[in-house]
């Protein structure tokens, strides 16, 4: 039960966050989360073969870096809080 909490709130989250087309966008997002989760699970394996788990955590850094570098140059926390508290926090009425 403990693992489905963390969907459940990316549900919830991306249904909130979703304009429209709310069941489109977590259909989108699923189908990306399980196709990088069954890629993840094939493309370290020569790694492995090569230099056990040393290389399986190489290969999640170097997985991992490029996507830490776009939220260093994109991510703006002030548009973010802007742009939730435009709408309010889920479960409260705007006024």
């Amino acid at each position: 039960m403990r693992g489905s909490m963390p969907a459940r709130a990316r549900n919830a989250f991306i249904s909130h966050a979703a304009a429209g087309a709310r069941t489109t966008a977590i259909g989108i997002y699923l189908s990306c989360y399980y196709f990088d989760g069954s890629l993840g699970s094939v493309l370290p394996i020569p790694a492995w073969h090569h230099w056990s788990w040393a290389g399986c955590a190489a290969f999640v850094a170097a997985a991992q870096a490029p996507v830490g570098l776009l939220v260093f140059a994109f991510w703006r926390p002030e548009r973010a809080a802007t742009r939730s508290d435009a709408r309010g926090a889920p479960g409260q009425s705007p006024g």
